[in-house]
């Protein structure tokens, strides 16, 4: 009997103890989910570009380029006997030979004036003539100009007395106190009274210039006592001075 009681409270103190081990967990409560926020963009503020303005396109101005005009020779024919083809573009120059009249020659350039012309002659011989004794056709204005390599050259002007230009003036040049015609370069005023003499480099010393002609429509009695007075230059100190020569009143 005492058994029966004994087992009937130890089933009751396991059926105790099994309720209090197995407790039910209570749920954990929900968690709240917080919704994300946007990430803050950071906004820089650019200047928009404002068109600029197009500036007009420059057209280039064509400049009409002179065209080229050949040059050409010009033929000519010796006026006198025993006419003088020399070294240099005057008479102090050396003779290079003599040519008859109806000599041809080809006229090549020219030198400042218009009393020497570069040439060629028949026999291919090359020099210097005076335009006085040369018949031709065409101007000689239109032939290259030279330089006279190692030539003094001496230039002036003519006036009237109302400071005029005269042209057709013949003007000498020789050594100061010389009568000797061989010793006498004589050249002619252009159109605007200039004159141009060449010499010889070598040539030194005082040379005298002067006027030795009258405008044509002027009397010998008249041109006398009006003729500019010579001049008296110092050579090769004259070739950098401009040589001006007045008719008095």
């Amino acid at each position: 009997m005492k058994k029966s009681i004994i087992l009937v409270v130890v089933i009751i103190i396991l059926t105790f103890t099994a309720a209090c081990s197995v407790r039910e967990t209570p749920a954990a409560p929900p968690t709240a989910t917080l919704p994300l926020l946007p990430t803050a963009t950071k906004v820089i503020a650019t200047a928009t570009p404002q068109p600029t303005a197009a500036l007009p396109t420059l057209q280039p101005t064509l400049t009409a380029s002179p065209t080229p005009r050949p040059v050409l020779p010009i033929p000519a024919t010796v006026t006198f006997d025993n006419f003088i083809l020399r070294e240099g573009p005057g008479r102090l120059f050396d003779r290079v030979d003599m040519y008859d009249s109806g000599s041809q020659v080809t006229v090549l350039g020219r030198v400042m004036g218009d009393n020497w012309v570069l040439v060629q002659t028949a026999d291919h011989c090359a020099g210097w003539m005076n335009t006085s004794g040369l018949d031709h056709l065409g101007n000689f204005d239109s032939l290259p100009l030279y330089h006279a390599q190692g030539a003094i050259m001496l230039s002036g002007h003519v006036w009237s007395a109302n400071r005029s230009p005269v042209s057709g003036i013949t003007v000498a040049v020789f050594p100061a106190g010389s009568s000797d015609n061989n010793l006498r370069e004589d050249v002619t005023t252009g159109a605007d009274g200039t004159w141009y003499a060449y010499l010889p480099g070598n040539s030194k010393g005082d040379w005298e210039v002067q006027v030795v002609s009258c405008p044509a429509a002027m009397d010998l009695e008249t041109c006398r006592e009006t003729l500019p007075a010579g001049q008296v230059v110092t050579l090769p100190n004259a070739s950098e001075v401009s040589i001006e020569m007045s008719f008095r009143p």
